[in-house]
This record gives C-alpha cells, structure tokens and sequence, in this order.
C-alpha cells in the first residue's frame, strides 16, 4: 500500500491525495538567502516542487544581468546573507525579471499573475488534484494606512472545513517558515508574525499542474494506464478506509 501511494505521488507530481475538503501539498522548506530575496526563494521552491534543480545565486544573477542592480552580476555570488548591491527587491510578474519570468527561464513552468487575492473556490481549484499546483501570494505591508514594502510566500495547501491557508514563509533568511492561518486574516490582517499591517495584493498562478516525474522504462501510454491504475487502487482503499471509520465510530 505504501508503494502504491508513494508512486502515485511521484506520478502526480507530490500531490497529496484530499480527504475531506483539505488539499496539502508537499512543498520544501525554502529560506531567502538575503534580506530582500523572498522573491528569489519563492521561485526556487516552485521550480523544485516541479522537478527542477535551482541554487539563489544563479536566479539572482540571472535577473541582476536584466534589471541592472550591479555592475558586475557576479556580486550575487557570496558567502551568505552578505548585503550589497544584488540584495534587492523584485516583482511578481510585471517585468522580463519577475518571479513570472523566473519561473518560466529556470523552469519551463508558464504562469498568470492578477493584481487580487485569490478566492477560496480558486485555491483549492490550484492545491487540490488533478491541477496539484502551488501559488504565489504578494502581500503589501502598511502602516498607519502608509505602504511599507511588501513579501510573497507560497501558497500550498488549504483546508476548508476550518477555512485554513497553508503557506511557506521563505522569512527568516537561511531558514524559511510554514504558517497555517485563516484565509481572512491572510487576505488583510494585522499582528500574527509579521511587523506591520499587511494585505494580499496579488498572486501568481500556474496554468497547469506541473510535469509528472518521469519512471525509467516506462512508454507515455504506459505512464497513462499506470496513473489510471494507481488512482483506481488509491480510491478502492480510500473507500475501504472511510468504511472501517465508519464501522468503527
């Protein structure tokens, strides 16, 4: 049964099975290497959650050559956190270096941003299978109704029974965090772990689920009728399961 389950995640792309109404995806850990690289760590996590193999200091360099923050690139490479001129802010979709574009130049992975929080509905339509596809949330700090800058996490997971998002925090730099809130507090709220008030002011969605890992020796059509299979097998257990619950209560 462990097999089972632990292929069908891999063919699936970590997409943990829902029970209920809760979607959790299995999303590393991922800490900014610098102050001001939330941006970087969160697309770090993404790509790699696709299958990809990224490092900081090569997206660093890599949107530092277009945006123009150094004179010599190499700068973002360091012992880290080290300051400097590379230690610098970035968008989410709105330029040829944005997490957006980053997504797309380090991982093949296509996305749409919107300049709004996301809804319940839209959430669990990403985190929940078949999509299985984590998202990026823009927040804004304020306060006393003045900006004060903004973070973004990623979004992996949400549990509607309790009306909880589960995000991962790349803050603090070198470790990150996961937080599990209530989706209106995350959507505009103050106190929490974070200095100031903050509001969700955009978000940045993949368009579709990311690319199953491949298993050696096995045909496209036999990865199909293999998903098929497990999926088929998974549901005959989960039913199995749901009925010695109910036997059981």
């Amino acid at each position: 049964m462990k097999r089972t389950i632990l292929l069908l995640g891999l063919l699936l792309g970590l997409c943990s099975p829902c029970y209920g109404t809760e979607c959790i995806l299995n999303v590393a850990r991922t800490g900014q290497e610098e102050s001001q690289w939330c941006w970087n760590a969160c697309s770090e996590c993404i790509i790699e959650f696709c299958g990809g193999n990224v490092d900081q200091e090569d997206i660093a360099q890599w949107a530092c050559s277009l945006a123009g923050w150094c004179n010599d690139c190499n700068d973002c490479v360091c012992p880290h956190p080290c300051g400097g001129c590379c230690d610098q802010p970035n968008y989410l979709y709105e330029t040829t270096y944005s997490i957006a574009a980053i997504l797309w130049a380090f991982g093949d992975i296509g996305s749409s941003g919107m300049a709004d929080y996301m809804t319940r509905e839209q959430i669990l339509e990403d985190v929940c299978p078949p999509k299985c596809a984590p998202f990026v949330i823009r927040f804004y700090w304020y306060e006393n109704g003045q900006p004060r800058g903004g973070h973004v996490v990623v979004g992996h997971g949400f549990d509607s029974d309790n009306d909880l998002l589960h995000y991962m925090d790349p803050w603090p730099v070198g470790q990150g965090s996961f937080g599990i809130f209530d989706y209106d507090w995350v959507v505009e709220g103050s106190d929490g772990p974070y200095q100031y008030d903050h509001k969700w002011t955009g978000s940045l969605r993949l368009p579709t689920s990311c690319q199953p890992v491949a298993v050696p020796g096995l045909s496209a059509a036999g990865l199909i009728v293999m998903t098929l299979l497990l999926l088929g097998s998974a549901s005959v257990l989960l039913v199995r399961r749901r009925l010695r619950l109910s036997q059981s209560v």
